[in-house]
């Protein structure tokens, strides 16, 4: 209790007991460090069935100077000294015992009797001190006063205490599921306003990822998306509509498409507020993709855009698995001009290439950094239910 009761003393810190099992403590109960940063030393001399007698007064003053006589045979040095008493001590009893300790060469000396005690005790902040070592209850008008007064902080510990709970449950939760096989991978590009197409007009994006350490036999992956380039369902006439999706790998070089895995069209809902390009299980087949989540960590990525498209980019995120392992808004990517010299796979025309390639990457780091981030999860494994049947052993 006298630790708790010393806590609540700003000048004191860092407050821990000496020798809580019992035995040999050197003239303390406590240590602490002073406001000034110097050493301070505690110690508690309370009696049992006090009644303020003559007595009990003389004990206490016997305990406050054998106290700090060992303490200060301890530390010759000794400049902050603090005796507990529960007994009641007039301030000239007080002032005495002071006087006595700074004569000696202590330059701070302090005195809880029992009735500074019950000050501290009937305060706001002593309240919870009393209910908990004396079992004291709190009146209504009580409780009102400590809510008032500690009500928020309770509250503010409670959700950082769950907070950092789940924070290192997602974690431990994503440590083992990087193990398994990586089996999607997608991206959206959030625009800063809702456009049609024909305000958007010529678009592609083209997302680069190169594997760290290197693969053997290729230098990149790539999932792009671009305005159709061939229709859906055998058409050959491009439609407006629509957008081409395609997932390739460059040779060593980095100059030619060296294979492609995944083709496919989608229809582009009006207006157009996002774009996005995905990969499922049944494209992962290729070398470079045959990967774990875990084998993300440390690649370096950048997506290139036709300039007009650039303008619009509010938001970029990137998903794996279930997993959220990359976001980033407007002001926390870099946005330049960059000279291309990856071939696509579909051919663009002079007109639309006459439209600059612009490079996004973030500003803090270029590769994906599981060390330093934990991926969010996106969907909970839900429970499977056995309902009206028992799976218990006989």
């Amino acid at each position: 209790m006298c630790q708790a009761v010393l806590s609540l003393d700003k000048r004191f810190r860092d407050i821990h007991t000496r020798n809580p099992r019992g035995g040999r403590d050197g003239g303390r109960d406590l240590e602490a460090i002073y406001e000034d940063g110097r050493k301070a030393w505690a110690a508690v001399g309370f009696q049992n069935s006090v009644s303020d007698s003559k007595k009990n007064k003389k004990e206490a003053n016997r305990k406050f100077k054998s106290d700090y006589e060992r303490a200060k045979a301890e530390n010759p040095s000794l400049a902050v000294f603090v005796f507990f008493t529960n007994v009641y001590l007039t301030v000239g009893e007080k002032e005495a015992l002071v006087k006595y300790a700074k004569a000696r060469g202590t330059n701070v000396v302090d005195i809880y009797d029992r009735e500074r005690i019950r000050i501290v005790l009937d305060s706001t902040d002593g309240f919870a001190i009393r209910f908990q070592y004396l079992e004291i209850s709190l009146s209504k008008s009580e409780q009102a006063a400590f809510f008032a007064r500690w009500g928020s902080d309770i509250e503010c510990l409670i959700t950082k205490s769950i907070t950092a709970v789940e924070t290192q449950l997602a974690r431990v939760e994503f440590i083992l599921e990087r193990q398994q096989p990586l089996t999607s991978f997608s991206y959206y590009i959030l625009l800063n306003q809702s456009v049609s197409r024909e305000e958007l007009g010529h678009f592609r994006v083209d997302f680069l990822m190169h594997f760290m350490p290197p693969r053997t036999g290729y230098s990149g992956f790539h999932l792009g998306i671009c305005d159709d380039r061939g229709g859906i369902d055998g058409d050959k006439v491009p439609r407006q509509d629509c957008m081409s999706s395609i997932g390739w790998v460059d040779d060593r070089k980095g100059v030619t498409p060296r294979k492609i895995f995944h083709k496919s069209h989608g229809i582009i809902d009006s207006p157009i507020r996002q774009l996005s390009a995905t990969i499922y299980e049944s494209f992962l087949h290729m070398p470079l993709l045959d990967s774990k989540l875990g084998d993300l960590d440390g690649n370096m990525f950048a997506f290139f855009v036709n300039d007009r498209l650039s303008k619009l980019v509010e938001r970029i995120m990137i998903v794996a698995n279930e997993y959220l392992i990359w976001s980033a808004n407007r002001e926390d990517i870099s946005i330049d001009l960059h000279k291309r010299k990856c071939t696509w796979p579909y051919k663009f025309s002079d007109e639309e290439l006459k439209e600059p390639w612009v490079r996004i990457m973030p500003k803090s780091t270029h590769s994906f950094n599981f060390s330093s981030t934990t991926p969010y999860r996106l969907y909970r494994a839900s429970k499977i239910l056995v309902s009206g049947h028992s799976c218990s052993r006989d």
